[in-house]
């Protein structure tokens, strides 16, 4: 299947050996671990409510990265090279992906949040990563965070119309994404998602009520037209949707630079290029329990969802996670617990894994029909493959 990354390579048991200098990419929506620290016991930075500087889309697809490169130097969080012996293994600590070793080469690195997660970006062929890459993070997540109330998603939700040729684009994909998987992405969940206790900032949940309701259809809901947005009802929610295309638009941009590149958005992973000597990026997939149940080069989207992790206590003790159901507008409960999907795109690849966790088993040979091969993890912890 062009473009499409084939479920090869053995399966292997538990990860073993220590932890290199590198990093551990864990799934859909959760954290990661660089050089042995665990993201969830790192303060995260509070969204300031005042706008930051940032390039435009627009502009990324014209810019020579080669400007960028001091001003890396003074803006990015953390920026390093890594080097990990040939015989070095990571071992996985959470649901997700785990970049192979090295082979003793250098690459450049660098690690940032946004988005509510960790961002991780593999460049070799560079001395640092090109700056363009966490301001174009920091412009969409301005643009389409639900947290930050003067985004143009908060305001489309409070009811302005907005006129953002950008914006228009991405909810127009939006109804593309929930036509391809017959309604089960739908981005209208977010009123259920909020009464299920997801109302603010994921390490500030607690509580909530999850109750079963209707969830509009996008297509009655959303006006787009002429480069603007109206909201008919309910209320908009474009996360996962917005990490997988800005991993797109980054390796795009450095796959233009002529750069081989990882960027992974926890858990949402475009490879572009391969590391040396392979033929792609070495990627391994584990679910919670740190056993490997796939590994291989990975070039193109590889994105992962999970009810394994964002989980929390709801007021009457029982548990809820972030995939709601669009059918019933409760946190779905369809037997597969994890499902990774290997396609052309992150944003698509991402769409389909959310499309599978929640539909379960049939929408994965949905997704091989369509072109994009899965690999899935039920409630028994069983592996099943397609595609």
């Amino acid at each position: 299947m062009a473009g499409v990354v084939p479920v090869a390579g053995s399966e292997v048991g538990d990860a073993t050996g220590a932890l290199a200098c590198g990093l551990t990419v864990s799934g859909a929506d959760t954290a990661v671990t660089v050089a042995g620290v665990d993201s969830d016991e790192r303060a995260q930075a509070s969204a300031s409510s005042e706008p930051k500087s940032a390039v435009t889309s627009r502009s990324l697809r014209t810019m020579d990265y080669r400007q960028w490169t001091f001003a890396l130097h003074l803006s990015s969080p953390r920026t390093a090279f890594l080097k990990r012996p040939a015989a070095a293994r990571v071992p996985a600590t959470r649901a997700g992906f785990v970049p192979s070793a090295y082979r003793g080469l250098m690459a450049a690195s660098l690690t940032f949040r946004a988005m509510n997660t960790d961002i991780d970006v593999l460049v070799e062929g560079v001395d640092v990563v090109p700056g363009f890459v966490a301001a174009a993070f920091e412009e969409e997540e301005a643009r389409f965070s639900r947290f930050r109330p003067e985004s143009l998603l908060s305001r489309l939700n409070a009811g302005e119309a907005v006129a953002d040729e950008r914006f228009a684009e991405v909810c127009a994909l939006a109804l593309r994404a929930h036509a391809l998987t017959d309604g089960l992405y739908n981005p209208m969940v977010l009123p259920a998602l909020r009464e299920a206790g997801y109302d603010e900032s994921f390490e500030q949940v607690r509580g909530g009520a999850p109750r079963g309701q209707a969830v509009p259809s996008p297509t009655a809901a959303l006006e787009i037209g002429a480069g603007r947005v109206r909201l008919r009802e309910g209320a908009l929610d474009l996360g996962g949707l917005v990490k997988g295309l800005t991993v797109d638009l980054v390796a795009d941009e450095l796959e233009a630079a002529g750069l081989a590149a990882l960027v992974n958005a926890g858990g949402d992973v475009r490879a572009v290029g391969a590391e040396a000597g392979r033929e792609g990026w070495g990627v391994a997939i584990a679910p919670a329990n740190d056993a490997l149940v796939w590994e291989g080069d990975v070039r193109g989207g590889l994105a992962t969802s999970t009810m394994l992790r964002r989980r929390w206590r709801t007021d009457d003790g029982s548990t809820a996670h972030h995939l709601i159901d669009p059918r019933s507008g409760l946190p779905a409960r369809s037997g597969i617990v994890q499902a990774s999907v290997w396609a052309a795109s992150c944003w698509l690849a991402e769409v389909w894994a959310k499309a599978i966790v929640i539909g379960g088993a049939s929408v994965a040979q949905r997704a091989a029909a369509s072109g994009s091969a899965s690999l899935t993890v039920d409630e028994a912890g069983e592996v099943s493959r397609c595609g």
